[in-house]
């Protein structure tokens, strides 16, 4: 039998509860006895073995939760684990002296069933299995029967008990079963009819209205027996009530259920308010209406869905979690009744804004649409450039709780594959309870960086820069509800180019590149550089000797410097939080009016007001936000190091910043000061100067492409 911890946490539990259950059975006419409903009995037996089963459990694993059939659903501080508990399974054999009964214990595990414990006290058999080690009873190895033949198949049932209906069904069943079998047998209690599949005692089983807390156990032995299971949705009221447990229907007021009948059928539709488009559920309703009975007979699922919904995207899925997800997704299922396949149509209509220019990477030409908050939309953008059947769209879910939408774009005959399967494995690996900030929070996920400042992947919000990266080798990460795609690998010049530079002729182009490039720099090592100067005005040649403040303020420079910052910053976040007339104005007021004051009262010198403007300069002309973000934070390290440490300060510090990026940084395994280290003359070519478009042939070599040659008659 298997030994593990979790198995013998289980089985040490089962085994208290269990020697009180067989004190009582002793002593059946004694036990208080209420009415949980007609025929469905509880005994003080029942709620002390669960009291028991519970205190042990959460002893050896703090912070489970429970789904219990006495006390209902507990919530544990572990999200990923739950107990489905059965304390007393043949409650009603126990209470009528009948000895086959069971205490049933599984095991959840992100939503999957991980472990299961079975144990007859009466019989003392215990049935145990824990996920990929096999199932055993009573330290023997067991496996499902091998017979073949329904003839020579004992097939075990449930019954309804008194006052749950569905007995017609039942006996509807039993005659379908009846007269293809050797024999069907009825015990009391599903979790050993399943054990007994498991054993090869039983041939199969079937009950409908089983709760968790009946089966998990009794799952999870079948399952590393070799034997399988499979859920009918069965009747639409059976559907309802299950919709009520999933979704909270009738607690959420936006899960809508609405029951019609079609052609002598009872069908139900599942769909939430405000993600269908109305127009095309009503025509799809309308037409619906008018079948008749005749045209639907005998298959009515068949028949609906090849002739009567009037749709592109209809799938048929069996899974009732798979049937609330694409629900929760925004599309509509529509349940037949008896059948046991349910209908999703995709008529999902979210609301959007238009595709309109992004704010942060305009341009005076080209085209003025941008990435929007709904995926679809996204993704018919990029195909709309990219008009080839190699490019790849991989559609992913992240998240157990929002289940968010995040899409894999790359080109499969450019993309290298090993970086596909790498940020595919990363994505796929992540475990998470959800993602409601989307993009960046995937990001933290699959990179990793930590407390780097400076960004590994490039965020743009324009299709036609994306598509030009896809040609490259780049990969492309979209996320739902995010207007922001995703590019990598990237290098720290990548950050550096700007739509505009491909707008312009190459010579413009090159010219507005190096603009870029000097203003990034000065707002690097600008300020740091004035103030060693300041400190030690010796350094100057002779020529230079006038730069430097004639008066030094009532501050000390860096309590300046550091200051000034802040309030660039202040300035920024308040121009965000305002509206954009009064923004303008809010602008003029903090560098003029304050700026000037902060002057004339001896708070601020001019030169630190001057150097200060034209290092925000080049920060808010770095095309990427997150790249300014990041120079800034540099900035503030070498202007502290200046201030401590002089000459040495700001040579160390340089060298030590330039030896992180060029050394230690690396984005998804490419090195992020490329072409530089390693050095790379093509590339380098290409990062300095805007070349004609005719003359790259060569996609760059740092992203591994299969295919290097870009024009297909140099391939």
């Amino acid at each position: 039998m298997i030994r593990s911890p979790l198995i013998t946490v289980m089985t040490d539990a089962v085994m208290k509860a269990a020697r009180s259950l067989k004190r009582d059975f002793g002593e059946v006419e004694a036990l208080q006895v209420t009415l949980k409903g007609p025929g469905d009995f509880v005994s003080a037996a029942d709620r002390k073995a669960e009291k028991t089963l519970r205190e042990a459990l959460e002893k050896a694993r703090p912070g489970y939760g429970f789904v219990m059939e006495e006390s209902g659903i507990v919530e544990g501080s572990d999200k990923s684990h739950r107990w489905h508990i059965d304390p007393l399974d043949g409650t009603t054999n126990f209470l009528h002296g009948f000895p086959h009964f069971a205490i049933s214990v599984g095991l959840e595990r992100d939503e999957q069933l991980v472990a299961g414990v079975i144990y007859d006290p009466i019989k003392d058999e215990m049935f145990v299995a824990e996920k990929g080690k096999g199932a055993f009873l009573n330290n023997r190895r067991i496996r499902v029967s091998g017979r073949r033949d329904m003839s020579q198949a004992l097939v075990g049932c449930g019954i309804p008990h008194l006052g749950k209906g569905g007995h017609g069904q039942l006996i509807r069943e039993l005659a379908a079963v009846s007269v293809r079998a050797a024999g069907v047998r009825r015990s009391g209690s599903a979790a050993l009819d399943i054990a007994y599949v498991a054993c090869g005692r039983l041939d199969g089983f079937w009950e409908r209205g089983l709760n968790s807390w009946d089966m998990a156990a009794g799952l999870a032995i079948l399952r590393e027996a070799g034997g399988f299971f499979d859920r009918a949705h069965g009747s639409v009221d059976e559907i309802r009530e299950r919709i009520k447990s999933l979704m909270g229907f009738k607690e959420s007021f936006d899960v809508l259920f609405r029951e019609m009948v079609y052609g002598g059928k009872k069908v139900g539709i599942l769909f939430l308010n405000g993600f269908t488009n109305d127009s095309v559920l009503t025509e799809i309703i309308v037409r619906l209406t008018y079948l008749d009975e005749e045209e639907i007979e005998p298959d009515a699922f068949r028949s609906i869905f090849r002739e009567y919904l009037p749709h592109s995207q209809v799938n048929a899925v069996r899974r009732m979690s798979e049937v609330v997800d694409m629900v929760l997704a925004g599309n509509t299922a529509f349940f037949i009744d008896g059948a046991e396949t349910a209908l999703v149509v995709d008529i999902k209509s979210f609301p959007q804004r238009g595709p309109e220019e992004p704010s942060t990477e305009k341009v005076v030409r080209g085209a003025k649409d941008g990435f929007i908050e709904t995926l679809v939309t996204n993704i018919a953008l990029l195909r709309r450039r990219i008009r080839d059947p190699k490019l790849r769209m991989e559609m992913m879910s992240v998240g157990t709780r929002t289940k968010t939408d995040v899409c894999m774009a790359y080109i499969k005959d450019i993309a290298n594959p090993e970086l596909v399967d790498m940020v595919r494995r990363k994505i796929k690996g992540l475990q998470v309870d959800g993602m409601p900030l989307a993009d960046k929070q995937l990001e933290e996920g699959i990179v990793g960086k930590g407390w780097n400042p400076f960004p590994l992947v490039r965020y743009t919000e324009r299709p036609d820069v994306a598509a030009s990266h896809l040609l490259d080798g780049h990969m492309l990460i979209m996320v739902d509800t995010s207007p922001s795609v995703m590019i990598l690998p990237t290098t720290f010049f990548d950050h550096l180019q700007h739509a505009e530079e491909f707008r312009q002729t190459p010579f413009i182009g090159t010219y507005l590149r190096w603009v870029r490039f000097i203003g990034i720099f000065a707002s690097l090592f600008l300020l740091p550089l004035w103030f060693l100067f300041v400190l030690r005005p010796e350094l100057l040649p002779e020529g230079l000797s006038y730069i430097g403040p004639e008066k030094t303020g009532n501050l000390p420079l860096l309590v300046q410097f550091i200051l000034a910052e802040v309030g660039v910053d202040l300035m920024r976040m308040a121009a965000v939080h305002t509206p954009t007339p009064i923004a303008t104005a809010m602008g003029l007021v903090a560098a003029v009016l304050i700026g000037d004051i902060a002057v004339q009262t001896g708070l601020f010198v001019n030169e630190v007001i001057l150097y200060m403007a034209i290092a925000a300069l080049g920060m808010f002309a770095t095309p990427s936000y997150e790249l300014g973000l990041a120079n800034r934070i540099v900035r503030l390290a070498l202007l502290v190091a200046v201030a401590l440490f002089q000459v040495p300060g700001f040579v160390v510090g340089s060298t030590l910043i330039l030896l992180f990026l060029m050394v230690m940084q690396k984005s998804f395994g490419v090195p992020y000061c490329w072409p530089f280290i390693p050095f790379n003359g093509p590339g380098l070519a290409m990062t300095l100067f805007r070349r004609p478009f005719l003359s790259q042939k060569m996609r760059p070599s740092i992203t591994k492409p299969l295919q290097y040659r870009r024009m297909p008659g140099n391939r």
